[in-house]
């Protein structure tokens, strides 16, 4: 009688095995769109970060070219080296967190509740 039993195991296996790779896909399936999210929030918030980077540094670099040469030299005393980063970072900070407050706030009005 052991027989008919032995029959049943491949069939068993491969129901778990089926089972198993159900989950595990759906697992990778719904981990890869986070990670597409995030990986798409950093391209944005980098590519904006260097657009502005690029404008202040020609901004400055124009005002400079213009400027009086004692001028020029008294804001170099005064204004770090470092200027059109530091001033580029905090306006892509400030314009991200302005976009996550309206995605918030647009989400939250399209959301339906009963």
């Amino acid at each position: 009688m052991p027989v008919p039993l032995l029959l049943g195991i491949p069939w068993l296996g491969g129901i778990a095995l089926t089972v198993v790779t159900s989950i595990v896909g759906f697992f990778a399936t719904y981990l890869g769109k986070k990670v597409a999210g995030v990986v798409g929030v950093v391209v944005a918030v980098a590519a904006a970060f260097g657009v502005f980077y690029a404008v202040i540094t020609g901004s400055l670099l124009g005002i400079g070219a213009v400027m009086p040469p004692m001028l020029s030299e008294g804001l170099a005393l005064v204004m770090p080296p470092n200027a059109a980063g530091c001033v580029s970072a905090i306006v892509t900070a400030k314009i991200a967190r302005t976009v996550y407050s309206y995605q918030l706030f647009i989400s939250g009005q399209l959301s339906f509740k009963f």
